[in-house]
């Protein structure tokens, strides 16, 4: 009984550890530098102080590159999730130690995990057929 929540406990402290540190690295990249695509001056905070235009402060010019962004942050996201979902099943099923109930829900939840990650791949590829036949 003892070996099974020492199992619980470092898996929790493993997961924690991805879901907290990790992404910590992941955007330690220096941003971006301010782009200028009005014209004039720019700074950062978006005024310019030379002539009535004011800088884009997104790194994209139309609606639809900020739209194709945000879809390739939701996939992203997505994805996490259902990964963390597996994993977590997957040690639902090491752990179960013959409980039929214990496995047969963890299979129910990789299922559903990979028709989340199945119906995101789907939605990307929709996007994608669809802003290139919006840019041609």
């Amino acid at each position: 009984m003892k070996k099974n929540k020492l199992v619980k406990l470092l898996a929790s402290i493993g997961l924690a550890y991805a879901i907290l540190v990790i992404p910590v690295f992941t955007f330690a990249a220096d941003p971006p530098p301010a782009q200028n695509n009005g014209g004039g001056s720019c700074n950062i905070d978006g005024f310019n102080t030379t002539d009535t235009k004011l800088c884009n402060p997104l790194p994209d010019k139309d609606l639809g590159g900020l739209v194709y962004r945000l879809i390739n942050y939701i996939l992203i996201g997505i994805s996490s999730m259902a990964i963390v979902t597996i994993v977590i099943a997957a040690f639902t099923i090491v752990s179960s130690q013959g409980n039929e109930e214990a496995v047969k829900g963890a299979r129910t939840s990789i299922s559903w995990a990979v028709v989340g990650i199945v119906l995101a791949l789907l939605a990307y590829s929709i996007a994608s057929i669809i802003e290139s036949a919006v840019t041609r």
